[in-house]
């Protein structure tokens, strides 16, 4: 949970497990991902998570939305020192 007087803000990865965002790592196109795998795009400012929705996935940007391999990952849950 967070220290005192500070908030997570995050999601629960394919095992169930808490990821801070700022612990999701930045999308890389050479990068292969398997299915469940979470990565940050940065445009215009704003941190987007995606979720790959398949396994050997390389060179498909997630912001590219004429492929059907991420999906916008749904879930923020804040947390504070009292969980």
């Amino acid at each position: 949970m967070a220290q005192k007087g500070k908030t997570v803000t995050g999601r629960y990865n394919i095992n169930k497990e808490f990821m801070p965002d700022d612990d999701i790592p930045a999308y890389a196109k050479n990068e292969t991902y398997k299915k469940g795998d979470l990565v940050t795009v940065t445009a215009d400012g704003k941190k987007t998570v995606y979720k790959s929705l398949i396994n050997n996935n390389k060179n498909n940007n997630p912001a590219d939305v004429t492929k059907i391999a991420w999906i916008e990952s749904p879930g923020n849950y804040t947390y504070d020192e009292n969980g």
